[in-house]
């Protein structure tokens, strides 16, 4: 950020303008925050406007930090329910079974679990290197790959409890960003 801020200010005291200055670093500045500010160079409000940016840019990463710190107790549940079956199917079970003396007779149901069990047991480390794998795989690619990250996104919008939050947030951040440029 030091650097950022460096790079501006001396773009800005060669003469070159703040929203030109700012497409440098369009890897951290948004397309709406540039043209925002571009709008406001040519008006002459700059200080009104980068105060609505700085505002909304807190009420941004305020409700990223909420809807983060809200999905993380569903999360721990479903890793520690996973953790639980695991120790469930590799420890439990076979000493369970041990119990009978004769694994033939045993229901289809319980002859699957058991199955599932030795499975577990004998490629552990090939099932963590997957789902290790899998999830490096997936951060990689919704960040990376467009087409994968609509896909998700869709998933995601079709979710009955975060569809309707997450297009209110979005309608949100439109209507402001629209009253931002008018303003501007």
């Amino acid at each position: 950020m030091k650097i950022i801020i460096q790079g501006l200010e001396s773009q800005i005291n060669e003469g070159t303008s703040l929203a030109k200055s700012m497409e440098r670093y369009n890897y951290f500045f948004g397309n709406d925050e540039i043209e925002l500010v571009r709008a406001s160079e040519s008006i002459g409000n700059m200080p009104e406007i980068l105060l609505n940016i700085a505002q909304e840019l807190e009420n941004y990463q305020k409700t990223r930090n909420k809807i983060k710190s809200a999905m993380m107790y569903p999360m721990i549940l479903m890793a520690f329910a996973v953790i639980a079956v695991a120790v469930l199917l590799v420890k439990v079970i076979p000493s369970i079974v041990s119990l009978f003396p004769n694994p033939d007779l045993l229901p289809q149901v319980t002859k699957v679990v058991l199955a599932a069990s030795d499975f577990m047991q004998a490629s552990w480390r090939w099932i963590g290197m997957i789902i290790v794998g899998g999830i490096i795989a997936y951060k990689f690619s919704y960040k990376n790959l467009l087409l994968f990250k609509i896909f998700v996104d869709d998933i995601v919008l079709k979710i009955p409890a975060a569809k309707d939050a997450i297009k209110t947030f979005y309608l949100y951040r439109f209507s402001k960003l629209l009253g931002d440029f008018y303003r501007a």
